[in-house]
Order: C-alpha cells, then structure tokens, then sequence
C-alpha cells in the first residue's frame, strides 16, 4: 500500500514538474499559445534579447553583445530540460520495454542525473570556455584601437 502511495505521489510531482518546466521554456522562447501552428518568436526569445545588433549600436555595444551571444548558456535551466527529457525517455522506457512503475521511477532518476551531469560537463570543460576565448579576443580588439 504504503509503495502504491510513493509511486503516485512521484507521478503527480512528475507531471506537475514538466508541465512547469515546458512553460517556462516556452516562456523563454517566447511562445505564444498551444497551436499547430508557429507560435514562437526563437530571435526575440531571452536567449537573444541582449544580443541582437541594431543599427545604431557602438562598436563597444557590438563587443559586449557578442559577449551576451557566446554566453547564452549562463542564464539556462539545464534540470528543466534534462528533466522533460528524462521524462519522455521513461515514457519509451515503460512502453516499450514493460518496466514496472518502480523501474519507470528508478529509470527517470537515474536518466536526470545521467542527463543533469552530462549538461554541466559540457558548460564547464567546452561553454566556458568559449566563453573565455571570447572575452579575451573582445579584449584584444579593444587593445587594437
């Protein structure tokens, strides 16, 4: 009974969880609605608003915009994404493969973690960087004027 109990709750935290981390990626880029059709607006989502040129921008705004470009993955929410992920995974997992709803729970912890892991791994040994590489050549430009 009391296993019954946990496996349920976990489910309600499950869907709560995703249908929160669905909408705020939504949110983030800019999507409007659930329809068929497009509804999202990637170039003025939040990864991009500080990094979109315009006309009358100075060479320095250019600089610190291409700063803002390269480092679009500091503000990311990676669990949300590992999370949905790991969701849909379990999802297969339990059609196709016939786990039990403990074995679906086991799977998508392990499959956050892998995937949580995995996304810090990259933002720290490859994002960072670049990120770094970047701001010394913005460095460098400047020194050339």
């Amino acid at each position: 009974m009391f296993n019954i109990i946990i496996s349920c709750v976990y489910i309600l935290f499950l869907v709560l969880v995703n249908l929160y981390a669905i909408q705020k990626e939504r949110e983030l880029l800019n999507c409007k609605g659930f329809t068929i059709e497009r509804q999202c607006d990637e170039k003025n989502s939040s990864y991009f608003k500080n990094a979109l040129p315009s006309n009358t921008d100075t060479k320095t705004m250019l600089e610190e915009k291409l700063i803002n470009l390269v480092s679009i993955n500091d503000n990311n929410a990676y669990w949300r994404k590992c999370f949905i992920l790991a969701t849909v995974i379990s999802i297969f997992a339990k059609l196709f493969c016939n786990i039990s709803v403990n074995g679906f729970i086991a799977l998508h912890i392990v499959t956050v973690g892998i995937l949580y892991f995995y996304h810090n791994f990259i933002d720290f040994h490859i994002n960072k960087i670049a990120i770094n590489i970047a701001k010394e050549i913005v460095t460098r430009l400047r020194k050339l004027d």
